[in-house]
């Protein structure tokens, strides 16, 4: 039987939709498991649906009609921030996806990041000596942001001296791609041009820029055939992407742990488990929440017709909460068997930094459990965005040994 997805409005943008976040995620998965928004984009809850969703060549990242613009298939016209994101590589197809990811690939590989590991271990180091030992703290200023910015900053070769900056255009960015309203896609554009302009003048002054950082590889090899923009763009790309994910799980994973007394206690005695720690971490709050493609073909998701140029979008939260995968998914299991989560995607567009927020996330907490003694919540504030599992304030009371 051919069922045609019910419709619903689920209100991402709202801070108690946010906060009850999972129990919105199983009703889905109960009761509307694939359903449709009032703009027509479809919703997919279930694990194997999205799967086929992002393993399947009949879905891609461009539209059927061809169209050049991935905020608005229906029009070409596109704003600086458009223009910007048809040159990144999530937004791409093959053959020119496979180019461009072949050229930004190599520091994410094993090698590079083994070589990457004492670096990161010191500026942690660093970011920890400035924390109170005992007292408030708040994560994301003090640790969750700042780790991951510089380690993107030093991959790419370009001052670790303007992290703020950073910082605030890949706010200004990540709120336009998220919300897509008239005014954050306007403080998205200033912050695209802005960006721009920075690398323009960092490749204008290659003396500011590391010898070994990926820029620097990218402009000094023959290998690869990137045009300018597709080096400008790609470079702010990584800035953006490179930190957000691991900025998202260094945050999600100290609010998780504040809450889960028994997993800080059971981790100190067993230490062998923090990368099964980091990977359930993953799956309990998914960094990236939603991932979309186009339909390039009429196809089905169970009983569920879904027709040829639809916009499709896997919750990957939800996803990783799926009962017919994981076991008591709502339950936090250190203990977890197959946890086959998909919090970095699948298929072509697999997470390029999975490696690297996972070595990030086993370095910060492998270092910071075992020094534990305390560690009670105080405050939180979830952004309410509806692609990013994102605290926007996270205070905990901690004591350290």
């Amino acid at each position: 039987m051919n069922i045609q997805p019910h419709q619903l409005t689920p209100h991402f943008h709202s801070q108690a939709f946010q906060e009850n976040l999972y129990t919105n995620y199983r009703q889905y998965l109960e009761f509307t498991p694939v359903f449709r928004s009032a703009e027509n984009v479809i919703y997919l809850t279930r694990y194997e649906d999205c799967i086929k969703l992002l393993s399947s060549e009949n879905f891609k990242r461009i539209a059927p009609s061809g169209g050049s613009n991935p905020l608005n298939q229906l029009s070409n016209e596109q704003t600086p921030l458009e223009m910007m994101i048809t040159s990144w590589m999530l937004f791409m197809d093959p053959p020119r996806h496979d180019l461009v990811r072949k050229a930004f690939s190599p520091p994410f590989l094993v090698g590079a990041l083994k070589q990457l590991e004492p670096f990161i271990r010191e500026q942690l180091q660093s970011l920890f000596a400035s924390m109170p030992r005992s007292g408030e703290v708040e994560i994301l200023d003090a640790l969750a942001f700042p780790l991951p910015v510089i380690v993107i900053t030093e991959i790419l070769g370009v001052p670790k001296s303007d992290i703020e900056m950073f910082r605030l255009w890949s706010l200004e960015l990540t709120k336009a791609l998220d919300s897509g309203n008239d005014l954050e896609i306007r403080n998205g554009t200033a912050a695209a041009l802005q960006l721009k302009a920075y690398f323009t003048d960092l490749l204008k002054r290659p003396k500011f820029l590391l010898g070994h950082g990926l820029i620097n590889t990218i402009l000094n090899s023959n290998e690869y055939s990137l045009t300018v923009d597709e080096l400008l763009y790609g470079a702010i790309f990584i800035l953006w992407a490179g930190h957000e994910t691991t900025k998202n799980l260094i945050s999600s994973g100290f609010h998780t742990l504040s809450q889960y007394p028994e997993v800080v206690r059971d981790l100190q005695a067993h230490p062998v488990l923090i990368e099964a720690a980091i990977e359930e971490m993953l799956r309990y709050e998914t960094p990236v929440q939603k991932i979309s493609r186009w339909a390039h073909s009429h196809e089905q998701f169970g009983e569920y017709v879904v027709p040829k140029s639809t916009l499709v979008t896997a919750l990957l939260g939800a996803a990783n909460r799926d009962g017919a995968i994981f076991e008591q998914p709502d339950v936090f299991d250190l203990r977890r068997k197959k946890n086959r989560h998909i919090a970095f995607g699948t298929g072509i567009h697999h997470c390029l930094g999975a490696l690297l927020a996972r070595m990030e996330g086993r370095i910060v907490f492998g270092e910071l459990i075992p020094q534990l003694v305390k560690l009670e919540p105080v405050s939180h504030e979830w952004r309410i965005y509806s692609a990013f599992r994102s605290l926007d304030s996270l205070r905990l009371d901690v004591k350290f040994k």
